[in-house]
């Protein structure tokens, strides 16, 4: 399972931070993007758009906070009756429980943010969770991985990794 859950959290998200460690552009002023539990709360739209025939749906996920160092997540869908997403979506009354994230660790710069942490699933099962957001406090990135957050275990390698694609990254509403 835990092998099934760091292949999930790898495939990540971002295009393109033009050969800098931290991906891309600065927020005004060069100043540090937030961190913390307060800094995901709200609700966020997946870049990815799920074609269904003449249809389509994106997920969009609401952040509520637990405790300082802590949130719960859950998920429902968006669905467009256009074929790419354009156009206002309409989401579903019915959620689903992704668990409850609580962070050890966060580490910021002007580009790009991490928040290291132990997410447990509704049923229980554990496994480290990476929330990373990079540009801006705008875009996040969820990922998971082993409790050693081996390989990503400092700011520069988690945005290294959020700048692979956008499979795993959502926008703030």
């Amino acid at each position: 399972m835990s092998a099934l859950l760091a292949a999930a959290g790898l495939v990540a998200c971002g295009g393109g931070g033009g050969g800098d460690d931290e991906g891309g552009a600065s927020p005004p002023g060069d100043q540090r993007l937030a961190v913390g539990a307060d800094s995901l709360v709200g609700d966020w739209l997946s870049r990815i758009c799920t074609p269904a025939g003449t249809r389509s749906l994106k997920l969009r996920l609401r952040v509520v906070p637990v405790s300082d160092n802590a949130i719960s997540y859950s998920q429902t869908f968006v669905r467009y009756t256009s074929g790419d997403c354009s156009g206002a979506g309409t989401a579903d009354a019915r959620s689903t429980p992704l668990g409850m994230v609580t962070f050890s660790r966060s580490d910021a710069s002007a580009r790009a943010a991490a928040n290291w942490g132990l997410w447990v699933l509704p049923n229980g099962v554990q496994s480290g969770a990476i929330w990373g957001k990079k540009g801006g406090d705008g875009t996040l990135c969820i990922g998971a991985t082993d409790r050693a957050f081996t390989g990503l275990e400092t700011l520069t390698a988690v945005s290294s990794w959020m700048n692979l694609s956008d499979t795993s990254c959502y926008d703030k509403l």
